[in-house]
């Protein structure tokens, strides 16, 4: 475990596994902290107004705190509870891992350009546990693909509606959406909705 790493100039590159909570500021506008190596967030700080690289794969549970965090290589996998936001540059969000669902919330924005991926799986009815979700309290800039897949065998009943992305508020959209052919993507005021 880790109780407090902070840069305050130029980088600072964390290539060693780094696993717990603690806190890691890069406390000023160009100070930066890259987190290379297999990092696992639990009650983790990720503050200061300088900027947080995640480079390398990411597992993430219970609460977090994100200030100025980039997913900029990697897998973003997990169920927690992140108070602040995440821009998804170059990495894969994938709530639970592979073959499992997961619910990733962010109290403020979530911004995916184009190099940024979400992969969603979808194995049941019940969101968190039977199909991923992710919440977005503040705003949700997208762009990049997203792809579902289904897991476990799982095949929905006509009617059954999946909210997989939840939102303040959005502009842009996934590019490109690829999802099984039984499903319909469906952008709401709220969230995107696969239907069956």
């Amino acid at each position: 475990n880790w109780e407090l790493v902070e840069v305050h100039s130029g980088t600072l590159v964390l290539t060693n596994p780094v696993s717990g909570g603690g806190t890691f500021n890069a406390s000023t506008v160009g100070a930066q902290l890259d987190f290379t190596g297999e990092t696992t967030l639990n009650g983790a700080i990720l503050g200061g107004s300088g900027l947080k690289r995640l480079l390398g794969n990411t597992i993430v549970s219970g609460a977090s705190a994100f200030t100025n965090v980039e997913l900029a290589g990697g897998t973003f996998s997990g169920s927690a509870a992140i108070t602040g936001g995440l821009t998804n540059s170059g990495g894969v969000i994938q709530p639970g891992g592979v073959g499992a669902a997961g619910m990733i919330s962010f109290s403020g924005n979530y911004t995916q350009t184009i190099g940024g991926r979400v992969a969603i799986e979808i194995g049941g009815t019940t969101p968190g546990t039977q199909f991923d979700q992710i919440n977005v309290g503040g705003a949700a800039t997208l762009a990049g693909p997203l792809d579902v897949t289904f897991i476990g065998g799982f095949n929905p009943a006509p009617g059954s509606s999946f909210a997989v992305l939840s939102y303040g508020n959005r502009s842009g959209t996934f590019a490109p959406l690829t999802a099984p052919a039984v499903l319909t993507a469906n952008y709401t005021a709220s969230a995107l909705t696969f239907d069956a």
